[in-house]
């Protein structure tokens, strides 16, 4: 009887090829989000936290220094009458940081042309003791309101966002206060803050 010989066992031939693509245990690093489901382009990724993007110099939205910061000593105050105007302007007659509201620099230019002026004009019929009285009155109060007039000048510019030495643009023949009243009809600027000394918004 011959001898039985036990039957070779059979294996699957071995696969050396690449796991099929959806089978890979590794993620693919080049697979897209389905279309609609991406973020738009600046915008943050899942879970972070959205901060509006602020240029050079720009201040963030909902700082005191976006706007006129009743704290703010150097603020502008915008929308003034006559009587706090003219009181800003001596109040304030020395303090050339800061800024100044269109409203602030015109009534208390207005103020002042008619207090030089009005006592001069309104007294010229009479005797020439009181027209020289006037007039001296008149010279003396240009020369108290210099200086005052001036840090209001520099004041206005800064509001406009320009720097105050553009008030020496008053030296120039002619044309030179012509030039300053356009830069004084500027609106205010909110960069403008920069020439502040006090800015409660940087601690």
């Amino acid at each position: 009887m011959p001898p039985q010989v036990a039957p070779t066992p059979s294996y699957p031939a071995p696969d050396y090829g690449p796991a099929p693509y959806e089978h890979s245990p590794y993620p693919d690093p080049y697979a897209q989000n389905p279309y609609g489901s991406q973020p738009g382009y600046g915008a943050p990724g899942y879970g972070a936290q959205y901060s509006p993007p602020t240029g050079y110099g720009m201040l963030p939205y909902g700082m005191p220094g976006d706007s006129d910061d009743p704290r703010n000593p150097d603020a502008p105050k915008r929308g003034v009458g006559p009587v706090e105007a003219y009181k800003r302007f001596w109040s304030r007659g020395l303090r050339f940081t800061g800024r100044a509201s269109q409203s602030e620099y015109w009534w208390a230019m207005l103020i002042n042309t008619a207090i030089v002026y009005g006592p001069a004009v309104a007294l010229s019929g009479s005797t020439g003791f009181l027209t020289d009285a006037a007039v001296s009155f008149s010279v003396l109060y240009m020369l108290a309101a210099i200086i005052p007039s001036l840090a209001v000048m520099v004041r206005r510019f800064h509001d406009s966002n320009n720097s105050g030495a553009l008030a020496l643009l008053n030296l120039i023949p002619f044309i030179g206060w012509i030039i300053t009243m356009i830069f004084m009809l500027l609106p205010g600027h909110p960069m403008g803050a920069r020439y502040d000394r006090q800015q409660p918004w940087r601690g």
